[in-house]
């Protein structure tokens, strides 16, 4: 974790005054987003920033709500007396006669600014980022765990990564040791992407795959809205891989300096160049993928997607001038993050588990799968979706041999018509499959490891059995 003197902190922000700071005092944490896998109380002198957001920003769906910790500012301070507060100079009458420790700064925002830009400017690291509509975090942990045989690499890892979460990240964690920093870009509203690129500038970017996920959120009404917006992550590249074939990121193109989306500009870089990949590359032997007849590799999941996600962390290995040997033992030693599909040894077989919630999309991607004999298991199924695109899920059933639907899952009505649909209410049935089974259990990928004795009084044991054995 980075630190910083008091004296230090004078020198990036302005500050215009403090309470029983010593000038020599070393922070050890800055409290901006709260980091749930980090132990506070392990640190000496952390900060707390006391934020403030305006309503606009939480209108632009980065945060549920408004932020706004000014008003419970003696609170906290009650509840946190070892930390220092960063606070702006519009609680200086609350904080008259105040004996708790407290920085005043002219903007608690600008002072986060100022830090992540001094942050970042002490550091070599370069960035990597990837969008797409589906599969944007697994590729990045394949090419975290390629470039780790070579370099020193820190991966961003958010759900939802927001400009504190970024900026929060940066501030404690960026160091002169690192090579590369690897994330992922998400859209929610247009301009997403093109604030987060804007935030770390990744000289390499990645765009996967355009679908249909965000339809309809503001100012993207087409899936071409939602692939143009997705293209400011090139805002700052050398180079941005795309895949070959794609109908949508086809339509991209640089017209001299200009990339275009048909003849539509998006944005001007006179350093960017476009390489597109072309997946005929990856050919399939066995179950695993030879490709560029340089490696030959199982994937987690024989898919489409993995595909395009093995394409794309090969290109950039190469690009970063890692071996043949380095890429395939990156990929060797790479485990799905989240655990979104992996694979355990339930039912007396072995089950490609998957734990993401039920989208369109994401029951697309797990049917597009190159197994011959496969099964798709639906035991537990919740979204955010209407009961209309849950429904059109079944568009995909065609694909399986068989697609089982446990009797109490949500939509089941909408789901179970179809003339390779059987609705069970119990894993009797799986003693009989012989081939590739997929159990698709919609809970945030959670649920698989926190399934244990210790945790029946959170999973409901008797409604959603699930019998994990020892490997």
């Amino acid at each position: 974790m980075n630190k910083i003197s008091f004296d230090e902190l004078k020198n990036i922000t302005n500050v215009i005054g403090s309470n029983n700071i010593d000038s020599v005092t070393l922070f050890d944490y800055f409290r901006i987003a709260h980091n749930t896998s980090v132990l506070e109380s392990s640190f000496s002198n952390p900060l707390f920033f006391v934020l403030y957001l305006t309503h606009e920003e939480a209108l632009d769906a980065w945060y549920i709500n408004d932020i706004d910790m000014r008003s419970n500012l003696l609170e906290l301070m009650c509840n946190y007396p070892n930390y220092t507060f960063i606070v702006d100079k519009t609680m200086k009458s609350k904080l008259k006669n105040c004996d708790y420790k407290y920085i005043m700064v002219e903007d608690v925002n600008q002072t986060i600014d100022d830090l992540f830009n001094y942050f970042k400017s002490k550091s070599h690291a370069k960035t990597i980022a990837v969008t797409g509509s589906v599969g944007k975090t697994t590729c990045v942990g394949l090419i975290e765990s390629i470039l780790k045989q070579k370099y020193n690499v820190f991966r961003i890892y958010s759900k939802r990564i927001t400009p504190l979460v970024l900026k929060s990240t940066i501030i404690n964690n960026l160091n002169d040791e690192i090579d590369y920093i690897v994330l992922e870009n998400s859209i929610y509203y247009h301009d997403h992407v093109k604030i987060l690129a804007g935030l770390l500038n990744p000289e390499i970017s990645a765009i996967l795959n355009i679908e249909s996920s965000h339809l309809g959120i503001e100012k993207l009404k087409t899936i071409d809205d939602i692939c143009f917006y997705k293209s400011y992550i090139m805002q700052c590249s050398k180079k941005c891989f795309l895949i070959k074939g794609d109908p949508y990121l086809d339509k991209l193109h640089l017209d001299s300096d200009i990339l275009k989306y048909d003849d539509k500009t998006i944005l001007n870089n006179s350093n960017l160049q476009l390489e597109r990949i072309d997946l005929d590359k990856i050919t399939i032997e066995n179950d695993c993928f030879n490709i560029d007849n340089q490696i030959v590799i199982e994937p987690f999941m024989l898919s489409s997607l993995s595909k395009k996600q093995y394409a794309v962390a090969y290109e950039i290995g190469k690009e970063l001038g890692l071996t043949n040997v380095e890429i395939k033992k990156g990929m060797e030693e790479y485990i799905p993050v989240e655990n979104r599909v992996q694979k355990e040894i339930a039912f007396g077989k072995t089950i490609l588990f998957d734990g993401d919630v039920t989208t369109y999309e994401r029951i697309k991607e797990l049917s597009d799968n190159m197994y011959q004999n496969k099964y798709l298991v639906l035991r537990k199924v919740g979204s955010a979706e209407n009961t209309l695109r849950i429904a059109n899920i079944k568009d995909f059933f065609d694909r399986y041999k068989k697609v089982y639907i446990f009797g109490d899952v949500e939509y089941l009505e909408e789901l179970k018509d179809g003339d390779n649909v059987v609705v069970v209410n119990n894993h009797d049935f799986m003693q009989d499959l012989k081939g590739t089974i997929i159990y698709h259990y919609s809970g945030y990928f959670r649920v698989w490891d926190n399934y244990d004795e210790n945790n029946l009084n959170i999973y409901d044991k008797e409604k959603y059995p699930i019998i994990k054995e020892e490997k």
